[in-house]
């Protein structure tokens, strides 16, 4: 239980931390699509895996590998992208590259989230614009993974208490 504990914090600060790197302010679709080893890969990845459980259950699959090739990115991107092609975890770096983006775009549109609805249910059309400029992977603002941990959930369903 603490080393999922553990792993749902790391998840959770390591992604946060991608949005301070400005993965994308204004960039248009080509840009983004430049930023995945595998976009089409990542647009699968966002419609099939729906749950939590499923996201994090990739994410402890490639979190460790990513994380070392990481640092490097970090430094010198050029050179950290030129040297992922000798390297024998290449698939693994890649994969957790993207996923890493994927949630960095989750977390941007989740943020608008309104927890008086359902989970994809948005009833505002000012929140679905913006949750739909943020869904570079299907354009819409109901079709989100429910990738929320149980902090956010617990936050989500103690302000739909308070509303009520």
């Amino acid at each position: 239980m603490i080393q999922f504990r553990f792993a749902s914090i790391c998840f959770a600060i390591g992604f946060g931390i991608l949005s301070y790197n400005g993965a994308s302010h204004a960039a248009s679709l080509e840009d983004i699509k430049k930023q995945f080893f595998d976009y089409d890969a990542a647009v699968e990845f966002w419609q099939k895996n729906k749950s939590r459980t499923e996201m994090a259950k990739e994410w402890s699959r490639v979190s460790s590998t990513y994380r070392i090739w990481r640092n490097y990115y970090d430094v010198n991107r050029e050179r950290a992208i030129e040297l992922i092609a000798f390297d024998p975890s290449a698939s693994i770096i890649r994969r957790g590259h993207d996923i890493y983006l994927l949630n960095v775009y989750w977390r941007k549109g989740y943020r608008f989230f309104d927890p008086s609805t359902s989970w994809n249910q948005v009833n505002n059309e000012n929140i679905c614009t913006k949750m739909k400029r943020q869904n570079v992977f299907t354009h819409s603002c109901i079709d989100y993974p429910d990738w929320r941990s149980p902090i956010e959930l617990e936050k989500d369903n103690a302000k739909l208490l308070v509303q009520n």
